[in-house]
């Protein structure tokens, strides 16, 4: 249900605006998404109080399909490091046949939601767990604006299509990555981009590339306050790096790059997705290296998909 008035460049249905799609931004400050058209197709609008957004078609013509509120979907939380899902609609649902095991056939509807339901809070103890309570972004692209309610036009326009369709399948990986509770699981995803990214297991890539994370900044990503009156405003990517940058340059120091790279492939990557040496989840030291070594593929990952841009 809307809890706003449609801006005014939004000309669809009511019938095009009901079976509109859903956006779970997990982790998206409240009040922060206004006014926001995307590829000219969509208008973006946040349902207050939370954290969902509505995709509204501007005309009855350009409503977007489910493959298109995936992608969206996407590409949102890759822009703001945040796990998003594109909320499946009644024939989403029933294609993909999914179900509480224990709930019975015929309670399709009231399955649906709490489903959706368990899964938004699933995502924000993802969020909790990865960088404490009261974790939350601001948009990157403005802050809370009333312009489209003076002006009648749209105060951001974002081209997700021209932007990152080149990088589609990497964006995905990566926003699977954020959607993951624990960092073994978090850190195949990362690794994926950087093998769907090179054509290759990724290590010549990493060799060629890891001296280029120090220097490298990956733009402003605004953390909300915390704290009533702080007027500190705090870079997520100042944080990534802070946890990325020092451990890289320690491992460098008794080992090359290409060694480096072999530890994050053989190591790493093959004992998670492999059987035969596993990397344990067990809390020990061979899962802390693991878990450091994340927060560098992580922005390695990042770094391979600008570069695919």
């Amino acid at each position: 249900m809307l809890t706003f008035s449609l801006p005014p460049y939004v000309k669809a249905s009511s019938r095009a605006i009901e079976n509109a799609y859903v956006i779970e931004a997990v982790g998206l400050a409240s009040d922060e998404v206004r006014g926001v058209v995307v590829d000219n197709k969509v208008a973006l609008e946040q349902i207050h109080p939370g954290y969902s957004l509505a995709l509204l078609p501007l005309t009855d013509d350009t409503a977007v399909s489910y493959a298109d509120a995936v992608f969206y979907a996407d590409c949102f939380s890759y822009d703001h490091e945040i796990p998003t899902v594109a909320l499946p609609g009644v024939l989403q649902w029933k294609q993909a046949g999914i179900r509480f095991v224990l709930w019975k056939k015929g309670r399709t509807g009231a399955a649906r939601d709490a489903y959706r339901d368990e899964l938004a809070a699933g995502l924000e103890s993802v969020n909790v767990l990865r960088f404490g309570p009261f974790f939350s972004v601001r948009f990157r692209y403005q802050g809370p604006v009333l312009l489209p309610a003076t002006t009648g036009q749209p105060a951001a326009r974002l081209k997700y299509s021209s932007k990152y369709r080149r990088a589609e399948k990497e964006i995905h990986l990566y926003s699977l990555g954020l959607k993951q509770l624990d960092p073994l699981s978090e850190y195949l995803c990362y690794y994926r981009v950087l093998e769907s990214a090179s054509g290759s297991n990724g290590k010549r890539w990493l060799e060629d590339n890891l001296d280029r994370l120090p220097s490298t900044r990956f733009g402003m990503l605004p953390l909300s306050r915390v704290r009533p009156g702080s007027r500190r405003r705090t870079n997520l990517f100042t944080i990534l790096r802070r946890r990325a940058v020092p451990h890289l340059r320690k491992l460098q120091k008794t080992m090359s790059c290409a060694a480096i790279a072999r530890r994050f492939y053989s190591t790493n990557r093959c004992g998670i997705a492999h059987g035969e040496s596993i990397q344990r989840w067990d809390f020990g030291p061979d899962f802390g290296d693991v878990y450091r070594d994340m927060w560098v593929v992580k922005l390695m990952a990042r770094l391979a998909i600008a570069d695919k841009l």
